[in-house]
């Protein structure tokens, strides 16, 4: 098995890229995992009644309320620690396969487009961007959870949570063996600057939505319930 360490969650653990059982056809494993974990302030408890913006959200303002505060509280109370975390697989869809198809071949697949490093958030149903429930996962899906491309209907796109290009793209690690694993990931962190509940994320090829592409999407293993000045960070690891 491979393994890849995520910070604020540890080592996480993925099976080889094939499965092999006995008198059973070779079954062609995910292509990678998805690891999601929220984060909150250590001394949320103690700054929270001297910073009314937690309560009354401001776009862009908490975080600088909370800052006028720093002399007065430990440095540690400042600290983020790890409050909720969720370790799924990808689901690639249809149009990930043909533009991967099309990046290695050229004339195969329907789009030459394909530079996979936007992150977008959300779930179904609900008041976004506080969702009701999970997407409904199928492989023709063209946006997050829906058949319909170039729409943004199961995103978040207020709160901090907008589609946006990642932070950070890791360095690729090759294979140790021969046909085995070789990964890359790509990862977001999106700061609160309100109330959301998150239950499905996906990879696309930009931020803007219109005339986007969908490459893979998931559904977390719990639901991410959110607050003001929370973190959500989202790493996409790619295998093949």
């Amino acid at each position: 098995m491979s393994h890849i360490e995520h910070e604020g969650v540890g080592k996480v653990w993925w099976p080889e890229r094939k499965l092999s059982l006995p008198g059973k056809p070779v079954i062609r494993e995910h292509y990678g995992v998805v690891v999601a974990h929220q984060t909150k302030l250590k001394g949320e408890a103690d700054i929270r009644p001297l910073v009314p913006e937690f309560e009354h959200p401001l776009e862009g303002q908490t975080q600088h309320e909370i800052d006028k505060w720093r002399g007065e509280f430990a440095p540690e109370k400042f600290e983020r620690e790890t409050v909720w975390a969720s370790v799924t697989h990808n689901a690639r869809v249809d149009m990930g396969a043909s533009i991967t198809a099309n990046r290695l071949f050229g004339t195969v697949g329907t789009t030459n487009l394909g530079v996979f490093t936007n992150i977008g958030v959300g779930g179904s149903g609900g008041v976004a961007p506080s969702f009701g429930t999970t997407i409904t996962v199928v492989r023709t899906d063209l946006s997050l959870g829906i058949i319909t491309a170039s729409v943004s209907t199961n995103e978040a796109t207020t709160v901090g949570l907008p589609r946006a290009v990642a932070d950070s793209i890791g360095t690729f690690t090759a294979a140790s063996v021969l046909d085995g694993n070789a990964s890359l990931v790509v990862q977001k962190t999106f700061t609160l600057s309100g109330a959301a509940i998150i239950f499905s994320a996906g990879l696309f090829d930009q931020a803007v939505v219109a005339g986007s592409h969908l490459y893979c999407e998931d559904n977390f293993s719990t639901t991410a319930t959110l607050a003001n000045t929370d973190s959500l960070v989202v790493s996409w690891t790619l295998s093949q």
